[in-house]
């Protein structure tokens, strides 16, 4: 995969995050995706989603800003 194509997939996984389109966010996340958040514990999608939207609930007007 080119570094465009995985750049335009990083930004539409973000931009579901800020849509608050979880439809959208389970479309662009790897089915075996694995993830850990500031050194905690291994997470799968199912969990990663649940964390991400906790996080959603909390801070609903966030954004993701990328500048480079």
């Amino acid at each position: 995969m080119s570094t465009e194509t995985n750049k335009q997939i990083a930004r539409s996984f973000l931009q579901s995050v800020d849509d608050v389109d979880f439809e959208a966010w389970r479309a662009t996340a790897s089915s075996d995706l694995v993830a850990s958040a500031n050194g905690g514990d291994v997470m799968n999608r199912e969990e990663f989603e649940g964390m991400t939207r906790g996080i959603v609930g909390g801070f609903s007007n966030g954004r993701h800003i990328i500048e480079s």
